[in-house]
């Protein structure tokens, strides 16, 4: 006999056991992640470069102030850094290396 999952396990398996978190502690994280990213790119040991750091999820709705979590997805590259501050072969500006954009 095969288990196959219910209503009430799915429903379980999708439950959220975190308590929530503020706007305010939200953003306070996010400042976190970003300063966090420039201080891995500056590493030149690193051999990978976070490029874009994407905020979607909840957290775009102003009218939500208890958030569940904060939603981010990171995009990375590698590369060698030239002199110019180009990553070679890769067309990535070393001022650009750290971007914040909204998904609506």
């Amino acid at each position: 006999m095969i288990n196959q999952p219910t209503v009430k396990g799915n429903a379980l398996a999708n439950a959220s056991f975190g308590k929530p978190i503020s706007r305010a502690t939200a953003t306070r994280l996010l400042g976190q992640v970003i300063e966090r990213a420039r201080a891995y790119n500056a590493d030149p040991v690193r051999l990978l470069t976070v490029t874009e750091i994407v905020l979607f999820g909840s957290y775009l709705d102003s009218a939500v102030d208890l958030l569940g979590d904060l939603d981010l997805a990171v995009r990375r590259c590698s590369g060698i850094q030239t002199e110019s501050g180009t990553w070679k072969g890769l067309g990535v500006r070393q001022s650009q290396r750290v971007q914040l954009q909204r998904v609506p």
